[in-house]
């Protein structure tokens, strides 16, 4: 199956060499944002555009270090085109192609088991917000051997989800797929 995972917050994926005001801060590689200036951060458009409203002012970041919360309090800088950033690599959603280890035909439910959906930059598990479900064209397997994970390559086909994930933990990824399919 297809996944894609849209995170609850924005995932600091990467941080730049230098001074920077996400460095200044204390923002590390893995931190998700959660509220930026007391408001709810839901993509990395909506992020943005809350530090375009808050401008070069210190502002309050909540983030969560390793599932625990922390506040930071960020000054943005303006870049050559106005726009003012903190110099962060940030990301709000991920997709993957993966195998179903078991499904329950009475309540649709589902698993993949073995390993969380993690960040390919950060490693870091990808914290759910939500989640869709969708089919696969699988294109070519690489079985995995001791030390080597295995790879599944295809795209993801045209049209409608087929179910939405629930849950994205060290275990792996839990989900509920449609019952009824015409």
């Amino acid at each position: 199956v297809g996944v894609k995972l849209f995170a609850r917050g924005v995932v600091v994926v990467k941080l730049p060499e230098g001074g920077t005001p996400a460095r200044t801060c204390g923002l590390k590689t893995g931190d998700v944002i959660v509220e930026c200036g007391g408001e709810a951060v839901t993509s990395t458009e909506q992020f943005q555009s809350l530090l375009q409203k808050n401008g070069t002012d210190a502002t309050a970041l909540e983030i969560k270090r390793q599932g625990s919360p922390l506040t930071l309090s960020v000054e943005p800088e303006r870049n050559e085109q106005g726009i003012c950033c903190i110099g962060a690599w940030i990301r709000d959603s991920m997709a993957g192609i993966g195998t179903v280890t078991y499904y329950m035909p009475n309540s649709g439910r589902f698993a993949g088991l073995g390993h969380p959906v993690c960040d390919v930059d950060t490693g870091e598990i990808i914290p759910l917000s939500s989640g869709e479900v969708v089919g696969v064209n699988i294109q070519s397997v690489t079985k995995g051997s001791a030390g080597a994970a295995g790879e599944l390559r295809g795209c993801f086909t045209p049209g409608k989800a087929m179910g939405s994930l629930y849950l994205n933990n060290r275990c792996g990824v839990f989900g509920t797929l449609e019952t009824q399919r015409e």
